[in-house]
């Protein structure tokens, strides 16, 4: 039996990668010439807001939709104890004159476990259901239950906010909870 992250709470996780492979996974997302292809999505919140971000589903509809899964999964997956991954993402938010706060939204309409992982360190952040600010700070990850309501922002210091979010089930969580 699976376990569930608890409702209306997050754990923060610094320096979540070895600095070495973190560098390479920086550098291919948000270096000065990204390697990993985006597409431009309408909608941030839904697709009936005006926002717009650039993405790159890697895992979806329970199988690997990109090359990047395997970059990006076999260190998470070695980390968390993952029993099922339903949905992998890059997301890239361009620059803004000033910070916008995207909507709040859910990832799933039901409980499921997020890891939500900052690539670069900006002036953006995610905002929690109880009003917490995360801070965008490179090789950090927030995990927080994916029903829940957060919101995500762009950023005024660099050219592209960087995340990457994984919508998953755990098989055990109790280490976060310690």
């Amino acid at each position: 039996m699976g376990a569930m992250l608890k409702e209306n709470k997050f754990h923060i996780i610094d320096n979540l990668f070895e600095e070495s492979y973190f560098r390479q996974l920086h550098d291919y997302l948000s270096g000065d010439t990204p390697a990993c292809p985006m597409y431009y999505t309408s909608g941030v919140a839904s697709s009936s807001d005006d926002d717009y971000f650039f993405s790159h589903n890697f895992y979806s509809k329970a199988e690997p939709t990109s090359d990047f899964y395997s970059k990006i999964m076999e260190p998470i997956s070695s980390m968390f104890n993952l029993r099922t991954i339903m949905r992998g993402k890059i997301n890239w938010y361009p620059r803004t004159s000033k910070i916008f706060e995207h909507e709040p939204h859910t990832d799933f309409g039901y409980p499921i476990d997020n890891i939500l992982i900052f690539v670069n360190t900006c002036d953006g952040f995610t905002r929690m259901v109880d009003g917490t600010k995360i801070d965008s700070v490179a090789n950090r990850a927030v995990l927080f239950r994916g029903d829940q309501l957060h919101n995500s922002t762009t950023a005024t210091n660099v050219n592209l906010r960087c995340t990457i979010n994984i919508n998953c089930f755990f098989n055990d969580i109790k280490d976060f909870y310690n």
